[in-house]
């Protein structure tokens, strides 16, 4: 279990609830052994500054480090083990690593970040930052840089925007609050976070702020060279977290089956909020381009785009597992729903839930609806010609649903006044 926790969170800091999905443990477990990691100096703990009920766990790899050579030389004084020099192997120019690291303003941790990386890399990776809502450059990070022999005076504060449609390796996120509006990127990069506080919301003044800098530069500089090592002997770039096992796919298809109230959209809003927001198995492009290819072929699209989904994050047999998950259970569920629905003589309160299950389908949809409107819009931001179609697409869509809606509901309304007819007589 312990061990678990730190392989998970030598690759990037981590909540609670994102372990407990990662692990397959639940939270009064992991909370245990988190206290007892804590407890050892091993593991800290920061509140998130985009979401204050969130905490995020980072581990110490040098204190790790410390605790594997004590450990050795208890076993046995020949285990006594020394750091391997840290150089990054050399690569061609046009196969090395490209790594972006993203903050709020890219004006401190993530300009301190590449810079730390380009001098650390000695070349052998690309180092970029930007931010999502870019602010000049902070004298104190200009200041703190060149105590280390690296002048960033020169440097722009640069948007993501400028990075989202080339290739990159590796994404580091500095904050909190950028993590959770991360864009996609095209070849789904490696994820990593680091929760580290802005220095510069750390006192009213350059001067009662400079001391947080410099922390962030020292923990900015223990943390890149375990990047750089992690960069240069990964073979072929990765995304987002470990794969899903099979445990997890059971779990987690048969939960968005059996609580998809509203059809087609919510099961794609559930799948949407767990492969792509959640666990960032895949990326919002790559969800967004299957949600469509479903949606032409013949069948139920949502229990397309789900098999697909399962495919996707554990391969085939995940496929197979999350089709039987998302679709065995929930037919259960509906044929005895249905014989309580359909008897003769319902109970009240049947009659009651079906009533409000009904009367909710609406208010589902269209919250499912939203939650897809603003991904879909972004993916294609920036073409006047895609616009217009996304535009014409929505108009006539919206259109013909208040075209046939009230004909379909009229047919209902006949059949039931029918049905209930006949049980009268």
């Amino acid at each position: 279990m312990r061990w678990g926790l730190l392989s998970e969170l030598a690759r990037s800091d981590r909540t609670v609830r994102e372990l407990c999905v990662l692990l397959e443990r639940p939270q009064n477990l992991v909370s245990y052994h988190l206290g007892r990691l804590r407890s050892e100096h091993v593991v800290s703990r920061r509140r998130s500054a985009a979401d204050g009920r969130d905490i995020y766990y980072s581990l110490d790899l040098h204190r790790c480090t410390e605790m594997l050579a004590e450990t050795g030389v208890t076993l046995h004084p020949g285990l006594r083990l020394s750091a391997a020099p840290r150089e990054c192997p050399a690569r061609a120019a046009d196969r090395r690593p490209r790594v972006l690291f993203l903050c709020t303003g890219n004006s401190a941790r993530s300009q301190m970040a590449e810079a730390l990386a380009q001098q650390l890399g000695a070349g052998a990776v690309e180092a970029y930052s930007a931010g999502s809502h870019p602010k000049p450059l902070h004298p104190n990070a200009v200041t703190v840089m060149r105590a280390r022999g690296l002048d960033i005076s020169g440097r722009r504060s640069k948007h993501l925007s400028e990075f989202t449609d080339e290739r990159v390796d590796y994404v580091v996120s500095l904050c909190d609050r950028v993590r959770e509006a991360c864009p996609e990127f095209p070849g789904q990069p490696n994820l990593v976070h680091w929760s580290i506080p802005d220095p510069a919301r750390e006192g009213d003044d350059d001067d009662e702020t400079y001391p947080a800098f410099e922390r962030t530069a020292d923990e900015l500089a223990d943390r890149i060279p375990f990047l750089l090592e992690l960069i240069t002997h990964t073979v072929t770039p990765g995304g987002g977290l470990s794969p899903a096992s099979l445990r997890t796919v059971a779990r987690e298809w048969t939960r968005i089956g059996l609580t998809g109230f509203g059809g087609p959209p919510a099961h794609i809003a559930l799948l949407r909020a767990l492969v792509v927001d959640r666990m960032r198995w895949m990326d919002a492009r790559e969800f967004q381009d299957a949600n469509a290819a479903c949606g032409l072929l013949p069948g139920p699209a949502s229990t397309q785009l789900s098999i697909f989904c399962a495919y996707r994050v554990a391969g085939p047999a995940g496929a197979v597992v999350g089709g039987v998950g998302f679709i065995v259970p929930a037919v259960i569920l509906i044929l005895l729903l249905s014989v309580l629905f359909l008897a003769a003589n319902p109970p009240l309160w049947v009659r009651g839930a079906g009533a409000g299950a009904g009367a909710a389908v609406a208010a589902v949809a269209v919250h499912a609806a939203r939650g897809l409107i603003g991904p879909s819009f972004d993916h294609v931001r920036g073409s006047a010609a895609r616009t217009a179609c996304w535009i014409g697409y929505v108009v006539v869509g919206a259109a013909a649903r208040l075209c046939l809606a009230p004909i379909w509901y009229s047919r209902c309304w006949h059949a039931g006044s029918s049905s209930c007819s006949r049980s009268a007589a």
